[in-house]
């Protein structure tokens, strides 16, 4: 996080999912609704200015219902980043000696070991990146997410890849793609308009308050159907069903 930019994002006219990034290609594409960019942009910046969490209601409710176009249309601007934490996660299950391994020959992801973790999270967020447009979203949000869920100083070793570590990835990766998504990719710059210390702050509660969201969702989930851990396309399915329901959940905030 804390990463300012003057990108001014996607306009209007681009298109409502990213082609690279499409959970579902080849699937018909709704259009954006009408100046829906536009009103979230303002919402964020609303919310930026005075950091009132009903600001950040509204902001997210209009992410939700007209910036993203929904839940089930939302979650598929996430199919490339999906995807690419199926990938880790299943090949780092092998490396860890969990389940059958089997994704661990086409991803393999030994080159991380004894590096610092902020190294072999990169590592293994290029290994499994797209080579197209969204690799740098893809990248960004998957190495953070493995940073955070390692939650522990010293190299990365195979002892550390447990079935706990590996869910904490999928949670991490989840919120890390939301967050990447409201801050950067689709608020332009309407997080510019304060000084770097108030933008830092407006970061962390974006990041509480999507992690808030994918927590209680993700545990839900998690408590009926288990955390799939070696199956990349069982994988792939249970993140986009959490991501559409995150993301409609907030369409019934105000706003």
């Amino acid at each position: 996080m804390g990463t300012s930019s003057n990108n001014p994002g996607p306009n209007k006219k681009s298109p409502l999912i990213p082609p690279h990034a499409d959970a579902t290609p080849g699937a018909p594409v709704p259009d954006r609704p009408p100046n829906a960019l536009s009103d979230y942009r303002r919402a964020v910046t609303t919310w930026a200015k005075s950091g009132d969490a009903g600001a950040l209601n509204t902001a997210a409710g209009r992410y939700a219902r007209g910036a993203v176009g929904g839940g089930a249309t939302g979650a598929r601007r996430f199919g490339a980043s999906t995807s690419a934490t199926s990938n880790a996660i299943s090949g780092l299950a092998g490396l860890g000696g969990i389940g059958n391994g089997q994704a661990s020959d086409a991803f393999n992801l030994s080159a991380a070991l004894g590096r610092p973790i902020a190294e072999a999270a990169s590592i293994i967020a290029r290994a499994v990146a797209p080579n197209n447009s969204e690799a740098d979203h893809v990248i960004t949000a998957l190495s953070e997410a493995i940073e955070r869920a390692y939650d522990q100083t010293g190299d990365f070793d195979q002892e550390s890849v447990t079935p706990d570590f590996l869910q904490a990835v999928i949670e991490c990766s989840l919120v890390e793609m939301l967050f990447h998504d409201m801050a950067n990719r689709l608020a332009g710059g309407s997080l510019d308009n304060v000084t770097p210390a108030e933008r830092q702050l407006r970061e962390n509660q974006l990041h509480d308050f999507i992690s808030e969201t994918v927590d209680a969702q993700l545990a839900q989930r998690v408590q009926t159907e288990g955390a799939p851990l070696t199956d990349p396309l069982v994988l792939n399915k249970f993140q986009q069903a959490c991501l559409q329901s995150v993301i409609a959940e907030w369409e019934g905030l105000d706003g």
